[in-house]
């Protein structure tokens, strides 16, 4: 199947951390400027709205959102922690609600 890019015109809305920045991966890589680490994200998804929204549930900030998206399909979660050089990482729980 070849290289599949993670962007929004595959059916992958990111947010996430590399080298201690965190980056939005939409049509290009958007730079966040988050004042403390998320311990807890929360995404909410419009499916008539077209919307994709990441959210740090303990200080109620705003991190990133998709807007104006299209939704064909069923939309499944699809979780990266990365690759963890110096051992694991604190461990990954995924809620319903918080």
């Amino acid at each position: 199947k070849g290289l599949i890019r993670l962007r929004p015109e595959n059916g992958y809305w990111i947010v996430g951390r590399i080298y201690g920045e965190y980056h939005a991966y939409d049509s290009s890589v958007y730079s966040l400027s988050l004042s403390v680490d998320p311990q807890r994200v929360g995404v909410f998804v419009d499916y008539e709205k077209g919307l994709v929204c990441f959210n740090d549930v303990e200080s109620m900030c705003h991190i990133y959102s998709y807007t104006d998206q299209s939704f064909n399909e069923k939309l499944y979660p699809f979780v990266c922690l990365g690759y963890q050089s110096n051992g694991n990482s604190t461990p990954l729980i995924i809620c319903d609600d918080y």
